[in-house]
């Protein structure tokens, strides 16, 4: 015959629905005594009061959770052939072999695993213990979201074309204009036009990236833990492309402007050049006013060959006087 406690938890499974509180504290208060007075029969068993009670509790736990664990854990105290307190060592010792792991994840999982099958004396103990725990485990799980994220964010931006950025505007705009479109997910479809980083909106018309970016914290949940990552990983890895864009461009533009002062040079100390064109090759030469002005008589020397000496000084002093002070 089938008795009532396994008829109640059949009928509970058949029908779905929960036992009466009365009956199940009925089942537990039953579950508890039967436990509490199987202690009697390891004694029996073991000679040796100490073994028989690690025997008994070691068995028992697998019966215990959280409705039962304080009288369980209280009788184990009554029974242990010592004082309380060595006993509440013993129960301690047992409970810390299973979730001392140097892996925090593994920890935090066994001792909230421990924690709903102990006595509320052992929880307190092990609160601090566990917050500690659940901290590591999610300072763990951020550093290796950032360490994706940073990834995707560097596989993302080795794709971009920087090149065509602006140096004359600061590095700052653009990596904040970079890191705001990454927030709001449109990286991925911007381009650098007319030096500074633009996207398609909804109309196919190319916009600046900054007049999307009005009121750009209206636009996202600036706490959300995905934008706060973006907000603290990303300018980092943007400053390094952008960086190495601007100072790309910096060079580009400083070999060309090397170039325009040679030929301009070149140009002025050939002497082929009217005197009209001066002001303009001159301004080619970053500051060199008064070394163009001197390759620019020495053409034309080169060219009037009989040139007497006041000729060639009134020329010079009329050049002078027109470029000299030339910056």
């Amino acid at each position: 015959m089938i008795n009532p406690d396994k008829l109640m938890k059949l009928f509970a499974l058949a029908s779905g629905k929960p036992q009466p509180k009365k009956e199940q504290n009925k089942t537990n208060n039953l579950k508890t005594d039967k436990i509490k007075n199987s202690l009697s029969t390891y004694k029996g068993i073991y000679n040796d009061p100490v073994i028989a009670w690690s025997k008994w509790m070691g068995d028992s736990e697998k019966d215990i959770d959280s409705t039962n664990a304080d009288d369980i854990f209280k009788h184990a105290e009554d029974q242990f052939p010592g004082s309380p307190d060595q006993a509440r060592d013993a129960i301690r010792i047992r409970k810390r072999q299973r979730f001392d792991n140097t892996d925090p994840v593994v920890k935090e999982q066994s001792l909230r695993n421990e924690m709903t099958r102990s006595p509320s004396w052992l929880n307190e103990e092990l609160m601090p213990e566990l917050a500690s725990t659940s901290n590591q485990v999610s300072n763990q799980n951020l550093f290796k979201a950032k360490t994706v994220y940073t990834k995707t964010l560097e596989q993302k931006l080795q794709k971009m074309d920087l090149s065509g950025l602006d140096p004359d505007v600061p590095e700052e705009v653009h990596i904040d204009e970079m890191v705001k479109l990454e927030a709001l997910n449109l990286l991925d479809g911007s381009k650098v036009v007319n030096g500074r980083l633009a996207v398609m909106n909804p109309n196919g018309q190319i916009q600046p990236a900054f007049s999307i970016l009005i009121d750009f914290e209206s636009k996202v949940d600036i706490n959300s833990p995905e934008i706060q990552t973006i907000m603290n990983t990303a300018p980092n890895i943007c400053k390094r492309f952008i960086s190495k864009a601007l100072d790309s461009t910096k060079e580009i533009t400083g070999m060309n402007n090397r170039a325009s002062s040679g030929a301009a040079l070149n140009m002025l100390g050939s002497g082929d050049m009217d005197s009209s064109q001066w002001g303009e090759a001159l301004s080619l030469l970053n500051g060199n006013t008064s070394g163009g002005i001197s390759r620019g008589i020495e053409g034309l020397v080169s060219q009037n060959p009989n040139i007497n000496e006041e000729e060639a000084m009134k020329h010079a002093t009329d050049i002078y006087s027109q470029y000299g002070g030339m910056q």
